[in-house]
């Protein structure tokens, strides 16, 4: 169900009676509301002045909407099903049968496709273009405002269509957003060509993201080779090597429910690592603070959380230093003392990596741009979505068929 009162300052207001009527907010996070009254719940979070419902009993949740719509100016409430409800420029599809749920903007692309006149754009397959590389050097020496302000424009709408409906892209813009103060003709492009990439999804029917609920107990994540119980936060952290200037490097986080991607990350490391595998671990460590962070939400949205957070890693080196502290005391006597948790979290238990090999990674995707095969892999994994077959490649394959025909005809 969604919810929007249209007066904001209500809204202290609305969250008083909520509590009154048993929906209590979380400590984990005030935006988050739950009410338990035996085997009936409510499951409840808050944009602003826009609520967001969830329950497994519709009719005594009318009830209960019924006691607090008294008390409350309601400007508009509807309840999510096979046609799409729009909730903060979101398309939400819900259908109860097959459990199915789908997140689109596709009109909130085509919207600000329009605005920034690329409606007319050929699509790129890519977020970005593989070996794009900027520094700071490339930035202009005197600022062009209007050139500057659309930049920033553009990426303040690309930040929210990544994190709603185009996870995949997010490198893209975080690595775009490092050069905000100044941007060059080549970084604006660079901008462009990712809203050619979000009309792409729109035109190949890839864009949103959709999921459909487990019908077994649990799931084998790609190149897992453990099964993750049911409603279990798991995920996959991946760093990038001196892949950003300075020498500075880059990770990426991408954690999973029941299969949907529930959160992405990628972010510059501020420090600098001296190895590859030191880099591993820095991600790692910050990256799994992140699903620990998660896992307490669930909690607190009754969602018991059994047993270690599993993460899949692709380096060795970093899972054999972080499961067994001391045993590189030498090569790992530099690592800042704050960033060692994870190694007490994993003897403890409350974490445990999990080996995955590196075309498995799904959070390679969060770390650099990929060739369209490497991307549309993970990117399928993120969205639920069933990713097209590269044009180049299919007319390959149609050239190597039509050869094949003419050798037999000889």
């Amino acid at each position: 169900y969604g919810l929007a009162q249209a007066p904001r300052r209500w809204f202290d207001h609305m969250v008083n009676i909520l509590d009154k009527h048993g929906l209590k907010r979380t400590i984990v996070d005030p935006c988050l509301f739950v009410l338990v009254a035996g085997s009936f719940m409510i499951k409840a979070g808050t944009h602003v002045d826009d609520f967001l419902f969830t329950t497994n009993n519709v009719e005594q949740f009318q009830k209960w909407f019924d006691g607090i719509s008294k008390e409350l100016k309601i400007s508009n409430m509807e309840q999510m099903g096979a046609n799409a409800v729009d909730y903060m420029s979101l398309a939400i599809t819900y259908i109860a049968a097959s459990s199915y749920l789908k997140i689109s903007q596709k009109g909130y692309i085509e919207k600000w496709l329009k605005a920034f006149g690329l409606s007319k754009a050929k699509p790129a397959p890519t977020p970005m273009a593989s070996g794009v590389k900027f520094t700071k050097e490339n930035m202009p020496e005197e600022v062009d405002t209007r050139r500057r302000d659309l930049y920033r424009r553009m990426l303040g709408v690309a930040r929210w269509i990544i994190r709603m409906s185009c996870p995949e892209a997010c490198f893209a813009v975080s690595y775009l957003a490092c050069y905000l103060e100044n941007p060059s003709q080549e970084m604006l492009n660079a901008a462009v060509y990712l809203f050619r990439y979000f009309k792409w999804t729109i035109v190949n029917d890839v864009e949103g993201r959709c999921f459909t609920a487990l019908k077994r107990i649990g799931i084998i994540p790609p190149g897992f080779n453990v099964r993750v119980g049911k409603n279990q936060c798991y995920g996959y952290i991946d760093a990038s090597y001196l892949s950003e200037e300075k020498s500075l490097c880059r990770y990426g986080v991408v954690y999973f429910i029941n299969g949907m991607c529930i959160y992405e990350l990628s972010k510059r490391m501020l420090d600098i690592a001296v190895s590859s595998t030191e880099a591993e671990y820095l991600g790692c460590s910050l990256g799994a603070r992140e699903g620990i962070y998660i896992r307490m939400v669930l909690e607190a949205m009754q969602e018991p959380q059994t047993g270690p957070l599993l993460i899949g890693q692709d380096n060795k080196s970093c899972i054999q230093i972080i499961e067994n502290p001391g045993r590189h005391h030498g090569r790992t006597k530099h690592i800042d003392v704050q960033m060692r948790w994870i190694e007490k979290a994993v003897e403890d238990g409350k974490i445990a990596l999990v080996y995955v090999n590196t075309k498995y990674m799904v959070a390679d995707v969060t770390t650099k741009s990929l060739c369209y095969e490497l991307h549309a892999r993970h990117t399928a994994e993120m969205k639920g979505q069933r990713m097209p077959e590269y044009k180049a490649k299919r007319k390959a394959e149609s050239r190597l068929q039509r050869e094949s025909g003419d050798d037999m005809e000889t």
